[in-house]
């Protein structure tokens, strides 16, 4: 059974708990199946988007309400109008692209970043959208898991003085 049935705008997100839904599918992942209500179509095979930052082969973990950076590289040879971000599946903002070569410039680096701030401890899932001009979804990244570890504040003893002293 579906556990998140979400629209945003004219994309809906359908994740799979229990099964992956695929009898193809033997990974213990959760499945997560994006379909673009507008369009009526599914991710664009051509186009890639790897998300470089997390990275996949560390064990990222991170100090409550630290600045997290997030950096995506899309491959795609068309137009695009830009990469989201869903953490724990919600959608919290697009990426930045760098376009460099200066102000006014319409070149397209396909490399995006972004930072996620203000996090409390706890465990969070990351994956990265990349948008067409249409507002259709060409490609989404693999899903990133990381933590933001738990912090003990640790206080000096408090010391009071009591009465006056008379030098």
């Amino acid at each position: 059974m579906s556990s998140l049935h979400q629209t945003v705008g004219v994309r809906m997100v359908l994740s799979f708990q229990h099964s992956n839904q695929l009898p193809t599918d033997n990974s213990a992942a959760r499945s997560l199946f994006v379909r673009d209500l507008k369009s009526f179509t599914t991710p664009v095979s051509s186009a890639s988007l790897t998300m470089l930052y997390p990275s996949s082969d560390l064990a990222h973990s991170f100090a409550p309400q630290s600045s997290i950076p997030v950096v995506a590289d899309l491959n795609f040879s068309g137009s695009y109008s830009g990469v989201g971000m869903i953490l724990n599946q919600t959608f919290i903002g697009n990426m930045t692209e760098f376009g460099g070569g200066g102000e006014n410039n319409n070149f397209q680096s396909g490399r995006f970043t972004a930072s996620i701030d203000d996090l409390q401890s706890g465990e969070y899932s990351l994956q990265l959208v990349a948008y067409g001009m249409d507002n259709e979804i060409l490609a989404t990244s693999s899903i990133r898991r990381f933590t933001i570890s738990s912090y003990r504040w640790i206080f000096a003893p408090n010391s009071q003085l009591g009465g006056s002293i008379g030098i």
